[in-house]
């Protein structure tokens, strides 16, 4: 078990975005009339400083930017070339070749690298897609069985 320092480091962000929050009602509620200063200043400048400092490198949040990222790219065609054929489109859209990219450039570790890769095989077909559906309904609800008795 993580001893309370330990636990502080790895949630310095929530714990932080809720001592913004708190400090914003706070000045609120006691009259202040520029409380919103404080949510405003916390959650652009403290809570970031915070992620920035305590934050881990390899984090969900990092998949989502890098999707949004990508899907930017793609609407706007930032990454393409006018005379690019469309193989070359077709490649960079391919999201097995995205995932090997990312892992050889070390945004992924081994173990994610697994995950994701053994995700996108379950996934790459319609019937996998629904199975893994099904397969973690089922198990969410074997879960919930289990935490009612």
């Amino acid at each position: 078990m993580a001893s309370p320092a330990e636990r502080a480091r790895t949630n310095a962000t929530e714990i932080a975005s809720l001592l913004v929050l708190g400090a914003g009602f706070l000045a609120l509620f006691g009259g202040f009339e520029l409380f919103f200063l404080i949510w405003i200043l916390g959650f652009v400048v403290f809570v970031p400083l915070v992620e920035l400092l305590f934050g881990e490198e390899e984090e969900e949040t990092d998949d989502w930017f890098s999707s949004f990222e990508a899907s930017l790219e793609e609407m706007f065609d930032w990454s393409a070339t006018s005379d690019a054929s469309d193989d070359e489109k077709e490649e960079e859209t391919d999201p097995l070749v995205t995932l090997r990219e990312r892992y050889a450039r070390g945004e992924l570790s081994d173990e994610m690298f697994e995950q994701k890769l053994e995700r996108l095989l379950e996934t790459e077909t319609y019937e996998g897609a629904r199975e893994r559906v099904q397969r973690s309904s089922r198990e969410r609800y074997e879960r919930s069985r289990e935490y009612e008795r």
